[in-house]
């Protein structure tokens, strides 16, 4: 029996057809990792071992097997963005509740991902669950940045300090409700996938333009911690839900307290690094997807999170 008004992620997950519907998702969110790796022993929507433990689901695509349902085409300068895409383009009108989009080593970025992800607020419609915020970083362009804002703005890039001057989340670490992707047209998605998988855009063009595609102005500022996330749960707090560093300021690469944030989470940076690169040498890890567990000691129940029916 599923129990959709408390948790998170419920229930077993049965077979899921290639032609999904809104009912048929098994999970309210589902994680939808960046998948670049050429070999994969499962792909499609699964539960690795860490996912039964969490209860939550994993929708991994692969790019080995064109023939196979869940093949994405290899961008080697689409990076993340090539799965991302594809499958908003491919579930556009049945897409879960919330789609969870990570890096394959989401470990590496937020050791607490994942704690992160219960935490979230009622109504949260757009969270980052990457503690690291870029100010200002400024572009000259870069590969496939005027073909970027040529299909989302249908204008031409002129460089002007307003369009180059950009805040933002760093990585694409993103939960987002499917009424605030759906605010993008399919025909939008469908020309970035197909400009994507053609090697016409970089990945960091989309890095520093995700948020404007979801509606945030170019400099946008950050969320503040507890209105995204319910800070009062002690192992929310303890996992410094919403509290982020600054890695980039004006064009130049500062000193930032990013060990500093992972010594207040409680780890150090550099072991932690260590311990996520170790351990995601191998490919097959959890049907290809990364997962290192967070080392929680106290507060380890099971996150529940009270989603709203929209």
């Amino acid at each position: 029996m599923c129990t959709w008004a408390l948790r998170l992620f419920v229930c077993a997950l049965p077979f899921i057809s290639a032609n999904h519907t809104a009912a048929q998702w098994p999970t309210r969110a589902v994680i939808v990792p960046a998948m670049n790796l050429p070999v994969y022993r499962r792909v499609g929507l699964q539960r690795p071992d860490w996912a039964r433990q969490h209860n939550v689901s994993v929708y991994v695509q692969q790019n080995a097997k064109r023939a196979h349902l869940h093949f994405v085409p290899k961008s080697p300068l689409g990076e993340e963005n090539a799965p991302y895409l594809q499958f908003i383009v491919k579930f556009y009108d049945n897409l879960p509740e919330y789609t969870v989009f990570v890096h394959s080593d989401a470990s590496m970025h937020n050791p607490a991902w994942l704690q992160w992800l219960g935490c979230l607020r009622p109504n949260i419609t757009y969270a980052s669950l990457s503690p690291s915020f870029v100010i200002r970083r400024h572009s000259e362009g870069g590969v496939g940045y005027k073909t970027f804002w040529g299909i989302v703005h249908n204008k031409t890039w002129t460089g002007t300090q307003n369009e180059r001057g950009h805040s933002f989340y760093c990585c694409e670490h993103w939960a987002i409700h499917r009424n605030r992707l759906r605010q993008v047209p399919l025909h939008v998605y469908r020309r970035l996938f197909q400009a994507v998988a053609a090697g016409q855009i970089a990945g960091y063009v989309f890095e520093y333009n995700f948020h404007i595609l979801m509606g945030y102005p170019v400099d946008m500022h950050p969320f503040h911690p507890c209105h995204t996330f319910d800070c009062t749960r002690p192992i929310c707090h303890e996992t410094r839900v919403g509290t982020y560093y600054v890695e980039w300021a004006n064009d130049r690469l500062k000193t930032h307290p990013r060990g500093q944030w992972f010594k207040r989470l409680g780890v150090s940076r550099s072991l932690w690094m260590q311990r996520v690169k170790k351990e995601c040498k191998r490919p097959l890890n959890a049907g290809g997807f990364c997962y290192v567990p967070f080392p929680i000691q106290r507060h380890n129940a099971t996150l529940t999170v009270h989603f709203n029916h929209t």
